[in-house]
């Protein structure tokens, strides 16, 4: 397999401000020699991809006194593998975030293993009208305005649909808004956009169902939600917003907010600007911005925490950010995305960790690459299988 050069490790000082010697100056200046890309790529690592408080933290890890810690809390450990991944933490984890953007850019076109063409996700949806009519939503229905001429009120976009606003003359009454409400449900691998009719816009992510009346009653708008969606609500004091799932209720007059009840333990709520309240049991648990509220659905315990929302929003956005996440979640996420199966070979693999930065819609080949370059594992792709296995 491929190894990558010292490179990442190189910037990683660099951007850190420690000072580089002079054999490592000219590493960094002949790879920036190298090519134009390397020059784009260097000052996209000193900009948008790369913060250095995030990571001066990691700097101070004991990688021996970790591993004596783990070796006690499990027997079951491969000591190899994970005495030199925590043996090189300090290192390693510090430039992750360097290493798999550069590997990322620097295998393009690489295959490593990696046989099968997947592409991700895109825009799909199923959509259900009030009378139970469905239609597939993708890009090329959009287009051909299928969906407008089933229903008057509806405008399509490249991207998802808008829902017309009620004339301001026209009040909806209270048999109105209790019809059966529309239904949008995202595919396996879709994402989908709507702008809802009071102008609040909701953005889908996978697997996710959005239930929202025609138009919204006089008092507030209420949607339900299962899955994972960015909103962004529009300002009206006078009809707070309110977004139900399975175990929490949203409340809030005009904000921006990520919420995510993919997990069957809990659900977790992010504030980006703004202010919401969470409700449940009756009780409402006020958060502020930068905040992530955990609702955990089997105890009904509420944790709220200060938080980097970037990497909670990332998708929205385009992007895939891994801070330090383990295999396991990442292979998860990667799975729904690009619609591949995963298999672990070892189980220990997926515990592995990995920090990274990149694009939801590029070609899944260099990401892999990137993860089993920097981390130090085998991954094959075939027939929509991705194989996690320990290096040969």
């Amino acid at each position: 397999m491929l190894r990558t050069s010292n490179i990442e490790k190189i910037i990683s000082r660099q951007l850190l401000g420690e000072k580089l010697t002079g054999e490592e100056q000219k590493q960094l200046q002949a790879w920036l020699d190298e090519s134009e890309r390397n020059h784009r790529l260097y000052d996209e690592l000193r900009g948008e991809y790369f913060n250095v408080n995030s990571y001066k933290a990691y700097r101070s890890i004991d990688s021996d006194k970790a591993w004596k810690k783990f070796q006690k809390a499990t027997l079951r450990i491969q000591p190899t593998l994970f005495h030199r991944f925590l043996k090189y933490a300090a290192i390693l984890i510090l430039p992750l975030v360097i290493a798999g953007t550069i590997l990322y850019s620097e295998y393009q076109s690489s295959e490593c293993n990696l046989t099968a063409v997947i592409v991700p996700g895109s825009t799909g949806a199923v959509f259900r009208t009030a009378e139970g009519k469905t239609m597939d939503l993708n890009e090329e229905t959009l287009k051909e305005g299928l969906l407008e001429k089933e229903e008057q009120n509806i405008l399509p976009t490249s991207k998802g649909i808008i829902m017309k606003a009620k004339s301001s003359d026209e009040e909806t009454t209270d048999s109105q808004a209790k019809e059966e409400p529309y239904e949008l449900q995202t595919l396996g691998n879709g994402e989908f956009q709507i702008t809802l009719e009071d102008g609040t816009h909701v953005h889908l992510n996978y697997n996710t169902t959005l239930r929202f009346p025609v138009h919204f009653s006089n008092k507030e708008r209420v949607v339900y939600l299962k899955g994972e969606a960015f909103f962004k609500v529009a300002k009206d004091e006078t009809r707070p917003f309110k977004v139900l799932t399975d175990n929490v209720a949203i409340k809030q007059y005009g904000t921006t907010f990520n919420v995510n009840t993919y997990s069957s333990s809990s659900t977790k709520v992010v504030l980006v600007e703004g202010s919401i309240g969470v409700l449940s049991e009756e009780k409402e648990y006020p958060i502020r911005p930068s905040e992530c509220l955990t609702f955990h659905n089997q105890t009904s315990k509420v944790d709220i925490k200060q938080v980097d929302v970037t990497p909670y929003v990332a998708w929205h956005d385009g992007r895939f950010i891994f801070d330090n996440e383990t295999l396991s979640e990442i292979m998860s996420t990667l799975s729904h995305w690009y619609g591949v199966k995963v298999v672990f070979d070892d189980p220990e693999l997926k515990k592995l960790h990995f920090t990274g930065n990149m694009s939801r819609y590029g070609k899944i080949h260099p990401l892999l690459n990137s993860i089993s370059l920097t981390v130090g594992i085998k991954i094959t792709l075939n027939d929509r299988v991705i194989h996690v296995a320990n290096e040969e």
